[in-house]
């Protein structure tokens, strides 16, 4: 890890104080970019399984607070609004299929040229990929053009909030509200999500889509 980290830092990475391998690393308009390794060990080996988001504090922290999240990310940035895993990130990429074993090292191999490897993915997705999303404006864009989980659809509404498109807010409210029946697991913050969203917007609960059900 230590070849990782002295790797990352080069490239601008901020290793975070937690139980698990993750870096932030501030990007334009006040984005925060984060990076997480997920490494997977084994007698034999060991895995790398990166994943990386872009969060926007505006966003992210209202998002975690609607949550009622006890903890905040060191970074400040809060929950992200994107957020894929590097193996998604670089099937865009021109070349051969990449699996995770790409980021594999087996015990007794050198690991120079894996970790190297690595770190080139990373800036290759942090160039191609995170560097799209300027400012939340991107964000909205890349959302409203894919279809949405629970999750990005709470941060789309939050942001066209903040971009003063409360109409469209609402509607992206009445979706999380719809999927609610599809996540019955984590319908109580859920909830509590919807409800400090429209407490602190202001939003009458009429005009909410699907509301009723809840």
């Amino acid at each position: 890890m230590e070849k990782v980290d002295r790797c990352l830092v080069q490239g601008g990475w901020e290793k975070e104080d937690d139980d698990g391998p993750s870096y932030v690393k501030n990007g334009p308009g006040g984005a925060v970019y984060s990076l997480g390794l997920c490494v997977s060990l084994r007698e034999s080996w060991v895995l790398f399984l990166p994943a990386l988001g872009v969060a926007f504090p505006e966003v992210g922290n209202l998002y975690d607070q609607f949550f009622g999240s006890s903890s905040r990310r060191s970074d400040g940035g809060g929950s992200p609004s994107v957020a894929s895993s590097l193996v998604e990130i670089l099937g865009s990429k021109p070349s051969a299929p990449i699996s995770h074993d790409r980021w594999m090292i087996w015990k007794g191999e050198n690991f120079s040229p894996k970790v190297d490897l690595l770190c080139a993915d990373i800036e290759f997705a942090e160039t191609r990929f995170l560097a799209k999303f300027r400012n939340i404006d991107d964000v909205a864009n890349f959302l409203e053009g894919m279809e949405l989980d629970f999750s990005q659809n709470c941060h789309l509404a939050l942001i066209q909030a903040l971009q003063g498109r409360m109409g469209e807010a609402v509607v992206s409210l009445g979706d999380c509200v719809r999927k609610l029946e599809d996540s019955p697991l984590v319908a109580e913050q859920a909830w509590r999500f919807i409800d400090s969203f429209i407490e602190y917007f202001s939003v009458k609960r009429e005009s909410v889509p699907f509301l009723g059900v809840g």
